[in-house]
């Protein structure tokens, strides 16, 4: 199956993450064509930095955002739904995370399917990768800065990684 992809970022790192996860994919102007099998067009729904795409003559709205790129790293601890919230915004904004090690493995893989490139990580390995930012001024690194005070929005970014 052919989609046509609108992003709402970069074009050309949509494209390479695209040729990552599916069949084929390239840029055809102001769009990426891309190349995949029925049973995965709904990965489409959760890759950040599609604005929406079509396929089999149906449009369908994506996640927006900025494609995920390998060298925007963020640090992020997740042992709340607050910190699983933060982690699904900056995946959304563009940041590849290394997730320091978790008991959360359904969170962790519910992530993985908006960006399969996220690494777990032990504590003292984050020193070593030197990750650009972390969400909560873990390890002494820069602090990301999501604001998620309202507990409804929380809510709704924890609805929208468990139901799509």
């Amino acid at each position: 199956m052919k989609a046509e992809i609108n992003p709402s970022d970069d074009l050309e790192k949509l494209a390479e993450i695209l040729e990552q996860r599916f069949k084929s994919a390239r840029v055809e102007e102001d769009t990426v064509l891309a190349r995949l099998d029925h049973e995965r067009k709904d990965l489409l729904e959760r890759v950040p930095g599609i604005e929406s795409f079509s396929a089999e003559g149906e449009t369908t709205e994506g996640v927006g955002g900025r494609p995920v790129d390998r060298e925007r790293t963020c640090l992020a601890r997740i042992e709340t739904d607050r910190e699983l919230a933060e982690a699904v915004i900056a995946t959304i904004q563009g940041y590849n995370l290394l997730v320091i090690e978790t008991d959360r493995d359904w969170d962790l893989r519910l992530l993985r399917r908006m960006n399969p490139g996220i690494i777990e990580i032990d504590p003292e390995a984050a020193e070593v990768l030197e990750p650009e930012n972390s969400l909560n001024g873990e390890k002494g690194f820069p602090e990301l800065g999501i604001d998620l005070k309202q507990d409804e929005r929380i809510e709704s970014v924890l609805r929208f990684l468990r139901n799509g």
